[in-house]
């Protein structure tokens, strides 16, 4: 599979509309502001392209930017694309000046939870308010040296 990650800088609803459909004006409203990014992993098997997986950046504060939209699609989950994804995620975010990134995700989302321990995340208070659903939130100190030689952490699981 020739997976090709994209990055979208400029989201407009209708930039998304196409990608997204519905959802289009919710992923618009993540990755509008100042200092977001999102990110696609597109499969370009056979000439025609699928996105098969996104992560996002959002900016929380100075320095701190919120981990959006990090998904890939079921049929293509464990061939390592989640990975690919989240490391260049980290070094967008190394680039746009961020010393942190934050997620937060429901409770239910066990997988995930897993895969931000072994990252070198550590659980944090939850942030957002806004979620409605039992939650647990995970950060993660960059560190650009060991981000550019594989790594990306300082903080420990």
């Amino acid at each position: 599979m020739p997976l090709v990650i994209k990055k979208v800088v400029a989201t407009s609803p209708t930039d998304l509309r196409q990608l997204f459909g519905a959802l289009a004006e919710e992923v618009s409203r993540d990755f509008s502001g100042v200092g977001a990014l999102l990110l696609l992993a597109v499969d370009e098997d056979g000439g025609k392209a699928t996105i098969v997986g996104t992560a996002g950046l959002r900016r929380l504060s100075d320095g701190c930017a919120e981990i959006r939209r990090f998904i890939v699609s079921l049929q293509h989950q464990r061939q390592g694309i989640g990975k690919i994804l989240f490391g260049k995620l980290l070094y967008e975010a190394v680039l746009a000046g961020y010393g942190k990134v934050r997620t937060q995700i429901p409770e239910t989302a066990v997988k995930l939870h897993q895969f931000y321990a072994e990252a070198g995340f550590r659980e944090i208070p939850p942030y957002d308010p806004a979620m409605k659903m039992p939650c647990r939130a995970y950060e993660l100190t960059l560190d650009p040296q060991r981000l550019t030689s594989g790594g990306g952490t300082t903080d420990g699981p």
